[in-house]
């Protein structure tokens, strides 16, 4: 083996395996494989760093659970989008998404890492947790993160080439990707070919969501422009019950009146009758007493 591009594989399936493995054995680990290469890539598999607990954490989620990291790369590229678009309702759904999504991942991360006999304290947690919110946000972490070679962790979301060069065993342009993390760009192709189905999907939705939101608008404007018929007719007959109303009122009034008036005459012929009465009976009496 002699040309650099045989000597950067053979380095990078050496660190695949390397980081792939057991924390505890990695020392034991480097030196076998080390023992087992050519020499000059043996001298840089023996510089290969051990990494820190939170790396191999995020490490193993990485080789034995990459769909995992995987969703939180493909919400990160919805993020992106939603940042360019400045979208704010999509800022806020992808927000809550990933309040949701990172500690969910980390919970994971943990869980595997305590399958594999790794006890995993609050501080590591917090660390593995800081590295994947970062990979949320930084294209380039997120990378790192789903490389399985991190060294050094939290890494966080403002980490720039020279942090992320310093965190990882191996530079992504200096060697090829490990085998573990082979096909991303299929699995990128998958996940755009995803997002433009959910993309497709949420618009069929949405033309049919306004299509009947059209036909309600029309329905009930109809409804409305019926019922303010209605009112209006119902205001003129209103009007119309009050003029006669009022008619009846001034006609009740006269009559009022007409009644007083009667009365009075009534009264006053009655009176008369009385009157009449009383001076017939005394004719009546004088006429006898003159026969």
């Amino acid at each position: 083996m002699g040309d650099g591009a045989s000597m950067d594989a053979a380095l990078s399936d050496a660190a695949a395996e390397l980081y792939a493995g057991p924390l505890d054995e990695f020392t034991k680990r480097r030196t076998a494989l080390a023992n087992a290469a050519e020499k000059l890539v043996a001298a840089r598999i023996r510089k290969l760093p051990k990494p820190v607990v939170a790396a191999w954490v995020i490490n193993m989620l990485a080789r034995r659970d990459p769909d995992r990291l995987g969703e939180l790369a493909e919400l990160g590229e919805r993020i992106a989008e939603a940042q360019d678009e400045l979208d704010a309702d999509r800022l806020r759904a992808t927000g809550r998404e990933r309040a949701r999504l990172v500690p969910a991942i980390t919970r994971d991360a943990v869980a595997l890492a305590e399958e594999l006999e790794r006890s995993v304290g609050e501080g590591i947690a917090r660390e593995v947790e800081q590295t994947l919110e970062a990979a949320a946000v930084n294209r380039a972490v997120a990378d790192a993160v789903r490389g399985g070679l991190l060294v050094k962790a939290p890494l966080t979301a403002d980490a720039d080439d020279g942090d992320i060069a310093a965190a990882v065993a191996l530079s992504a342009d200096a060697t090829p990707q490990p085998k573990a993390v082979k096909g991303r760009a299929s699995k990128r192709d998958d996940l755009a070919r995803k997002r433009r189905e959910t993309a497709e999907n949420a618009v069929a939705e949405a033309e049919s969501e306004a299509a009947s939101a059209e036909a309600d608008d029309a329905e009930l404007t109809a409804r409305l422009d019926k019922a303010r018929g209605e009112r209006h007719e119902l205001e003129a007959q209103r009007d119309d019950l009050e003029r006669q109303l009022q008619e009846l009122a001034r006609r009740l009034d006269a009559l009022d009146d007409d009644i007083d008036t009667l009365e009075g005459h009534r009264d006053d012929t009655h009176e008369r009758v009385q009157q009449s009465r009383r001076e017939l009976r005394a004719a009546r009496q004088a006429l006898r007493k003159l026969r």
